[in-house]
């Protein structure tokens, strides 16, 4: 299943290359929770633009490139959902590279493009 790793050891760099990314400083988690508050700040925004086209759309007011880009961005907001619900589990973040990983090798979206964009 994971093509990466090899080695009994492989897990536990890839956890280690994963906690270096955690903030240390009072800054660095001040950034990252600004980082968090953008992500959050554009998934809803995009959210209330699919609503709004979805609206325009029931009313028949909505061109197809509208409903083309509401159903992508709806798409991307059932990622952001199914992301925020897996993050809601305790313990959770400890997975994250894991669980990542298992999503790259079956080609599903795991993380919402918001969150790659504002912490990459």
């Amino acid at each position: 299943m994971f093509t990466s790793i090899n080695t009994p050891q492989d897990p536990f760099k890839l956890t280690t290359d994963y906690f270096a990314g955690y903030p240390k400083t009072p800054d660095e988690m001040r950034m990252a929770t600004e980082k968090a508050r953008e992500a959050i700040t554009e998934e809803a925004e995009n959210v209330k633009e699919v609503i709004s086209i979805y609206n325009k759309a029931a009313r028949g007011e909505a061109t197809m490139n509208e409903i083309t880009l509401a159903n992508k961005k709806a798409q991307n907001a059932m990622v952001a959902a199914r992301f925020a619900t897996v993050m809601s589990i305790p313990g959770a973040v400890f997975m994250l590279p894991a669980m990542n990983k298992i999503a790259e090798e079956f080609s599903v979206d795991f993380i919402p493009e918001s969150v790659k964009k504002a912490f990459a």
